[in-house]
C-alpha cells in the first residue's frame, strides 16, 4: 500500500504498518529512525492523516499532524531547532492559513505560517548550514516579494535567491561548502543559461552553469559524501 521498506541485510521489501491509502510524494528521515511521509493521502495505518503522517519506528504505528493538510504535501525539510517545514499545494495546515508552506512545531503541537508564504506550489525544500530554509517551486512570489521560482526564508521574512529562474524549480541539494543546487524545467538562472541545473554560489550571490547542463527537466538531486552532485 504505496509505501515500502527495503532491508539490506535480509534482501527484502517489507510493509509500514497497513501502508497509506494514496499517493506519497515525498519522504523525510528523522535522526531518531521514524519517518515523515507527504503526500495526496487521507490515512496512515487506518489512522486519519491529512497528507502528512509519521511512522514511528519504535511502535511500529503511524500517527498524524494534527489535522494535517487541505491538499498535497510535495516536500519536507527539517530545520535546526527541530520543526518540520512542509511545503506543497496546500492552503491550510491544521485549519490555519499557510499559503502552501507551513512549519510544526513540537513544543507548540501545531502547525503556523512562514510570513504570508508563497503563490504556487512548493515543490522542493532544502535547509543551508546557517539554518536557513530554501524553497523552490511554481510559484514567482513570496511574502510578497518578487523571487521566481526560489526563495529564502531567513526566520522573519522571504528573500529571492538571486532573481531566480525564468521556470519552476523541481529539487533542491546543498553542497558541503554550503553553495546550493537547482534542478527543475528551468532554462536560466540569474540571467544565466544553465539549461536545467545550476549552482548557486552563497559568497559571490551568483547562478552558474554546470557544464551544459540536461536535455530535460530535472526532478531529483543527492550529493553523497564526496561532494559530487547526482541529477535524475
Amino acid at each position: 500500500n504505496r509505501i515500502a521498506r527495503w532491508n539490506s541485510t535480509t534482501g527484502r521489501w517489507s510493509p509500514l504498518g497497513s501502508g497509506i491509502d494514496g499517493p506519497v510524494s515525498t519522504l523525510l528521515a528523522l535522526s531518531n529512525g521514524d519517518v515523515v511521509a507527504g503526500g495526496a493521502f487521507q490515512a496512515a495505518g487506518g489512522v486519519s492523516a491529512s497528507a502528512i503522517a509519521r511512522w514511528n519506528s519504535a511502535t511500529g504505528a503511524w500517527s498524524a499532524f494534527g489535522s494535517g493538510m487541505n491538499d498535497e504535501v510535495k516536500a519536507l525539510a527539517m530545520l535546526p531547532n527541530g520543526e518540520l517545514i512542509a511545503g506543497g499545494r496546500f492552503g491550510h495546515a491544521g485549519g490555519v492559513l499557510v499559503y502552501r508552506v507551513a512549519r510544526w512545531s513540537e513544543v507548540a503541537g501545531g502547525w503556523s505560517a512562514l510570513g504570508t508564504g508563497v503563490n504556487n506550489a512548493v515543490v522542493a525544500l532544502a535547509v543551508l548550514p546557517n539554518g536557513d530554509l530554501i524553497a523552490g517551486g511554481d510559484f514567482t512570489t513570496a511574502g510578497g516579494v518578487t523571487v521566481n521560482y526560489i526563495a529564502r526564508w531567513g526566520g522573519t521574512n522571504w528573500h529571492a535567491v538571486g532573481t531566480g529562474m525564468d521556470n519552476s524549480v523541481r529539487a533542491l541539494a546543498v553542497l558541503p561548502n554550503g553553495d546550493l543546487v537547482a534542478g527543475g524545467a528551468f532554462s536560466y538562472a540569474g540571467g544565466v543559461l544553465v539549461r536545467r541545473v545550476a549552482h548557486w554560489n552563497a559568497a559571490s550571490g551568483m547562478w552558474s552553469a554546470m557544464g551544459s547542463g540536461m536535455n530535460g527537466v530535472v526532478s531529483a538531486l543527492a550529493v553523497p559524501p564526496d561532494g559530487s552532485v547526482v541529477a535524475a
